[in-house]
């Protein structure tokens, strides 16, 4: 998911935003890419292999 689409969804900060998803990288729990488009920059966060799999299992055993 691109950065500005999750600030805007979660109304947070730039700052507040990032801080959270450094420590959930940290954790291993997302993966940060930063890229660049027509010059501007992206930051995109996604799931980890780990975090996929965990939320699979947790649909598969119909847990919340």
């Amino acid at each position: 998911m691109e950065f500005t689409c999750l600030r805007d969804m979660l109304g947070l900060t730039d700052g507040n935003l990032g801080a959270h998803l450094c420590k959930l990288e940290e954790a291993d729990h997302v993966k940060i890419t930063k890229t660049s488009v027509a010059r501007n920059p992206r930051t995109l966060g996604g799931l980890t292999f780990t975090q996929r799999v965990a939320a699979l299992q947790t649909i598969l055993h119909g847990e919340k």
